[in-house]
């Protein structure tokens, strides 16, 4: 129990340090039942103290405040839980109803903690006081969106979802140039319709991506044709013509066997140089096509010759220069032997033998003076034949 001093006429209370908990107070007096009914503390909030052995009404001296901060607490609490308030300090049960008028509150008096949920209307609002920090997440709903409310600056990046756009929404203006990738484009979306004139370049167009249905009438000019890419299964049968021939074109190699027929060789056009050895047979050889100027010298050799003997038997003895012509009506007639001056024997008669193409008559000459044997009447005549 605290002591009592009094000096010159005034009274001086000495504390007794207690702990209530593990708040330290110095205590001034106690009541009959031992409650303290005033004391002094230096702990940083007394309204914190709810511990046992406070006297109601008991008061406290919060010693350590700063210069015009409010200092004494009464407990308003029981002895068994103690309640502390400021003095000074007005409770709700103290106030009455609708005492507290905005000319009664202090600025920024009203604090969050005594604002009933839900209890602030519209109309308390001042206008542009919700800031952002003042709205909670996910707390603006659709409805409270005013329609056409969020502009471009307000959506944050990546913000627009595929989910946030309706069905046709995104039109031609919205879309910026060159933004559209190929991973964007449905399969067969670029129809004919969409594309420009001229768009698709060379390196749009795959590999082995244009087909026959897919080239107009005459586009394939002799500009587009790479180098030898015509090749023979290409070409229509028929459809080079003459004039698609370029001179000296067609070489050796580019005849088929037996391909060229004789209404195509120009006439006099087979040289001696065009001809192979042994290339012309008889049946190649016209009648009475090789003349005795085509013949080489010595060229004609018994076995090639068709050979008749003519006989012809002189009628007498005369020495007369001339007998007359016997006809001969075989084949043509090509040559006849012996013909020239046969004077090799002197018993022989016969000077001449010659063919008179006027008459087709052999016309034998004799020599005159000179007398027959008995044996040399007879005269053989060997005629060539054309064969």
């Amino acid at each position: 129990m605290g002591r009592v001093v009094q000096t010159m006429g005034e009274a001086h209370l000495i504390g007794v340090s207690t702990y209530i908990g593990t708040n330290k107070y110095l205590v001034l007096a106690r009541d009959a039942s031992g409650h303290i009914i005033m004391s002094t503390t230096v702990i940083s909030d007394p309204t914190a103290e709810v511990g046992a052995g406070f006297a109601r009404g008991c008061l406290l001296i919060k010693n350590n405040t700063t210069t015009g901060t409010k200092n004494l607490y009464e407990n308003q609490g029981t002895t068994t839980a103690a309640s502390f308030n400021v003095i000074g300090a007005v409770t709700a049960a103290e106030i009455g109803a609708g005492a507290v008028t905005s000319a009664g509150l202090g600025s920024s008096a009203v604090i969050a903690s005594k604002i009933k949920d839900a209890s602030i209307a519209v109309g308390k609002l001042v206008a542009s006081t919700i800031t952002s920090a003042k709205l909670a997440t996910s707390a603006v709903a659709t409805s409270r969106i005013a329609d056409s409310g969020v502009n471009t600056l307000k959506l944050g990046a990546s913000a627009v979802t595929s989910a946030k756009l309706g069905s046709s929404s995104v039109v031609a203006s919205k879309i910026s140039d060159a933004s559209i990738a190929v991973g964007k484009l449905v399969a067969s979306t670029i129809t004919s319709a969409k594309l420009a004139t001229s768009a698709i370049a060379t390196s749009r167009i795959a590999d082995s991506g244009v087909n026959t249905l897919k080239l107009g009438a005459s586009a394939v000019t002799s500009a587009k044709l790479a180098t030898s890419s015509i090749v023979a299964s290409k070409l229509v049968d028929s459809t080079i013509s003459t004039l698609k021939i370029a001179a000296g074109a067609i070489t050796s190699a580019k005849l088929a066997t037996s391909g060229i027929v004789a209404s195509k060789i120009v006439d006099s056009g087979v040289t001696t140089l065009k001809i192979n050895a042994s290339a012309v047979t008889s049946a190649k050889i016209g009648a009475a096509a090789v003349v005795a100027s085509k013949l080489a010298s010595s060229s004609v050799i018994k076995a090639k010759m068709k050979l008749s003997t003519i006989s012809i038997t002189v009628a007498s003895a005369a020495t007369s220069s001339r007998v007359a012509a016997l006809a001969y009506s075989g084949g043509t007639i090509i040559g006849i032997y012996p013909s020239g001056d046969l004077t090799t024997a002197a018993t022989k008669r016969l000077k001449s033998v010659a063919y008179a193409g006027a008459t087709s008559a052999i016309v034998l000459t004799m020599k005159a003076a000179v007398a027959l044997n008995a044996n040399s009447a007879a005269f053989k005549v060997v005629v060539i034949q054309a064969s």
